[in-house]
Order: structure tokens, then sequence, then C-alpha cells
């Protein structure tokens, strides 16, 4: 239990080691690819993980001013260490997130100071992670795995290089975040997040000196209550 565990446990430790590998080859003065793996050793309090993340990009140049992309991607992420260790946390009971990306989209150069760029994607995760409903009596959250998580959307994004100095981006998107718990009886599909996106960000630069003001707002929010 929570108590026994505190007195056995003064600390925990994990050591994360990574590889990167790419292979880049243009067909073509058009046409290119790139294949990255990623190899990740991690020894961890609980379980201990050997990880290959693969990735996929290509790169289609239609015009001297339009690009046509694709990206398929495996995307990992431990449990925090501290997540294992807290009132009616379950040492060892969270699993990695795991799971696929997809994007493709277009990217057009306007002038030599401005872009737009339109993407579709999708995401498809198991054992995402978040946090439980709140304890009646406490108040208080902890780390769970939610289940399983997919996500389908649009994006846009307007940016512009002003000067030397200054810099921002527009974006608006637009998706369908939902998580379905398999374990348990006739799950369903439910939301999960904001499906709209809204973003805009202004940045400076001065020599080494680089600062950003952002500003982000999700909207359509799922239902939410805090005791479940």
């Amino acid at each position: 239990d929570y108590t026994s565990l505190v007195k056995s446990s003064n600390k925990a430790h994990r050591t994360n080691n990574a590889l990167y590998l790419s292979w880049d080859h243009a067909f073509n003065d058009r046409f290119s690819t790139t294949v990255g793996l990623r190899g990740e050793m991690i020894d961890d309090p609980f379980d201990d993980q050997r990880i290959i993340n693969p990735q996929f990009q290509t790169l289609y140049k239609i015009n001297d001013t339009t690009s046509w992309y694709i990206n398929v991607g495996r995307a990992f992420q431990m449990p925090t260490v501290d997540a294992y260790f807290g009132n009616k946390a379950s040492a060892g009971g969270l699993k990695p997130e795991k799971g696929w990306t997809y994007e493709t989209g277009v990217k057009k150069l306007i002038g030599d100071k401005s872009s737009l760029r339109f993407a579709v994607y999708h995401m498809d995760f198991d054992n995402k992670l978040g946090w439980s409903d709140k304890d009646p009596l406490t108040g208080l959250q902890h780390a769970i795995n939610k289940g399983e998580f997919r996500n389908t959307g649009v994006e846009a994004e307007f940016a512009r290089i002003v000067n030397a100095h200054w810099d921002y981006s527009l974006g608006l998107g637009y998706g369908n975040p939902e998580i379905r718990d398999p374990s348990k009886k006739n799950s369903k599909w439910e939301q999960d997040a904001g499906r709209i996106d809204i973003a805009a960000a202004l940045t400076y630069r001065a020599d080494k000196v680089r600062s950003t003001m952002t500003f982000k707002y999700l909207g359509d929010r799922e239902c939410y209550s805090p005791y479940g």
C-alpha cells in the first residue's frame, strides 16, 4: 500500500540512453525521403524498456514555392518517475504511452518572407497517460492510463518574417480527440480534449537572444465533472 511504498522507497532513479540514425535520399530534384530510427534503452525502477521508434518522411516539390510532405512516426512516452509514487499510485502499474502519428500537408512560400501550411493528421495511441477524477474526500488526482486514444483533424498556419528581429505565426486547428477504456464493459469513444485549437506566436531575435510570446485558445471543450 501507499504507507509501505513510502517506507521502502526513499528514492527512485531512471536512466535513459538513446541512439538516433537517419538516412536521406533524393530520387531527383523534386522528390526526397528520410528514414529515421530512434532506439531507447530505459532502465526504470519498475519496468525496463528497449524501444525502437521508426520515422518516415517524404517531400515532393510541386514547384519552386509549393511542397507536399508526408510524415509517419511511432511515438513512445514513459510515465514520469514521480507518477509511481503517491497516494493511490500503483507501483509499476502505469504503462508507457505508445502509438503512431500520421500527417500529410502542403506548404507554400508567399514571397520571401511569408509561408502558408495546411495539413491533415491522425493519431492512434494505446495506454494514453492522463489524470484520474478528483478524490471526493481529498480533492487530489493521480496519474493513470486512460485507455485508447485517437484524434483526426486538420490544421492551417500562416507565418511571416517582419524584419531581422521580429516574426510571427497564426495557427488554426480542428480535431476530434477521443478516448476509450477497453477494460470497461461496453465502453464507448468519448471526447477527451478541446476540438478547436487557435494559436498565435510573436518572436523576437537579437544575436544569441530569442524570446517568444504565445497565445493559445482551446474551444469546444469536453464535458468535465471534477469528481467523475
